[in-house]
């Protein structure tokens, strides 16, 4: 799935702050990890919530073990012609990318579900239908709760509902430069971003 093999090899994991969901509960989870303490901070999230989504610049592909403290999680951007490498059998596919409302801030979004990897291919497929058309705008991806599907020996089960419901600019948060334009150029005031809150409850 996405373009990954199946060779073995040694890479460095990676830890972040991420959106998680669980697929047999059908429930969403903010976790945010603690490099120094090795502590996780986990929070329940709603399970419908709109979303700017990332997939241009931050959508990546590889193999994530979530059974070890740090998590292992190897990828690379999609896309790129050296894709990482399967590092043991206890890893699998992962993919993820970034996200961002008001109420979550900026968040990764991953999964290693298989049932879960399908929605978000789907997903991403709608988007590449209209990425050229859009050009520099982003997705506005509506995850309208879940939905119940049959999968293998796992039986029953959930995964997000989610689908394009517009395309806008990409907000400066996501940019990364926030900080440095507010530090740099105090002066004169920049004009607010649009305030999305009247359709997107952001």
């Amino acid at each position: 799935m996405f373009g990954l093999p199946e060779e073995e090899n040694n890479n460095n994991g990676e830890v972040w702050d991420r959106l998680n969901f669980n697929a047999k509960e059908g429930k969403y989870s903010s976790i945010i990890y603690n490099k120094e303490t090795e502590e996780k901070e986990t929070k329940d999230r709603v399970s419908d919530f709109k979303a700017y989504v990332d997939f241009k610049k931050t959508l990546r592909v590889g193999w994530s073990n979530f059974s070890v403290n740090p998590p292992s999680v190897v990828t690379t951007l999609y896309g790129e012609s050296n894709a990482p490498n399967k590092p043991d059998d206890k890893h699998k596919h992962f993919v993820k990318f970034n996200l961002f409302n008001k109420d979550l801030g900026m968040l990764n979004f991953g999964s290693s579900s298989r049932a879960v990897l399908i929605e978000l291919r789907g997903l991403h497929d709608s988007y590449l239908s209209l990425e050229k058309e859009k050009g520099d705008l982003i997705p506005v991806v509506h995850f309208n709760g879940t939905k119940e599907v049959k999968f293998g020996q796992a039986g029953i089960l959930k995964v997000p509902n989610v689908s394009i419901v517009d395309w806008r600019e990409r907000p400066a948060t996501m940019l990364g430069q926030v900080e440095q334009v507010e530090e740099k150029k105090p002066e004169p005031v920049k004009a607010p971003e649009p305030d999305f809150d009247d359709d997107l409850d952001f």
